[in-house]
């Protein structure tokens, strides 16, 4: 099964979030952002699928204010409350599409500094195949055990599929860590270790993944006591 590449994505700005806070101990770093979480949902399937990037940035100074451009068009991010330094792509229906276009999207952002600065950044959205319609049939979190299981039908064209969740103040559903999934009588089951917070509502789903493409299905919400 292949490593889902926007979770391959995720390990790389983890690195490059440690360059940038390791360029805090010099005078005077230069203004730097890069995507924390990035991809394109896909809903529907068929004629009907639909694609919308999906985005979240981090900058190693407060983020005053970014954009994103992609096929086209320019879209605003907005800041998540409480934390200056994150920001997430807005939502809005002109954004989304019925084709995936393998291209660039290019990032730009300017500091919250007395002395605003500006840092840009891309990243390369696309897929191999349009992802198939597919049924979660259980998605349930055993507190005790602290784990989550889940039973699928197959999504065709999946290359993996991963465990999503959101919880507030982000607004987006963030990928987690790929299920190894088992496959008996046509049916997909798995289970992955998680430790929900304490007094915390999260909103959870699967994700059936291709290229930088998620198709989530399957959402419920868990809250651990």
């Amino acid at each position: 099964m292949k490593t889902l590449m926007n979770l391959k994505l995720f390990a790389m700005s983890l690195l490059l979030w440690a360059g940038m806070t390791s360029c805090l101990k010099g005078s005077d770093p230069d203004f730097m952002v890069v995507p924390d979480v990035a991809y394109l949902e896909q809903t529907g399937s068929g004629d009907n699928a639909r694609y919308t990037p999906v985005m979240r940035i981090v900058g190693n100074y407060p983020i005053a204010q970014a954009t994103c451009t992609y096929e086209g068009q320019t879209y605003s991010f907005d800041r998540i409350v409480g934390n200056d330094y994150y920001m997430e792509l807005e939502v809005n229906p002109y954004m989304v599409g019925d084709t995936v276009t393998t291209g660039i999207c290019a990032i730009s952002a300017v500091s919250a500094e007395t002395e605003a600065r500006g840092a840009s950044n891309q990243i390369r959205f696309g897929n191999v195949k349009q992802l198939g319609d597919f049924t979660v049939e259980t998605l349930e979190y055993d507190e005790q055990k602290k784990v989550i299981t889940m039973t699928c039908t197959p999504s065709e064209g999946a290359e993996s599929y991963v465990l999503m969740y959101q919880t507030a103040p982000s607004q987006i559903m963030v990928p987690y860590d790929e299920f190894k999934t088992t496959e008996k009588d046509g049916k997909l089951t798995a289970e992955i270790s998680f430790e929900a917070a304490a007094n915390t509502t999260y909103r959870i789903a699967v994700g059936a993944t291709n290229g930088t493409v998620i198709l989530m299905k399957g959402n419920d919400t868990i809250t651990a006591e």
